[in-house]
């Protein structure tokens, strides 16, 4: 039995830069109220092949 090879998911070291920002920011906003870590919330999630369509509070 061979083992296939799936791409579910591939997080480049650009992409998982991106990925630390959104969660950071994310954290900042919700648990301490930081509207200027909501505000940068749509670039940091934002990529050639990624879409920001959040309406935030």
């Amino acid at each position: 039995m061979t083992m296939q090879r799936r791409k579910f998911l591939r997080l480049t070291a650009v992409g998982a830069a991106g990925a630390g920002l959104t969660l950071l920011d994310w954290a900042r906003w919700t648990m301490y109220g930081d509207t200027a870590a909501r505000d940068r919330l749509a670039a940091d999630a934002s990529g050639t092949k990624t879409k920001w369509e959040a309406q935030l509070g």
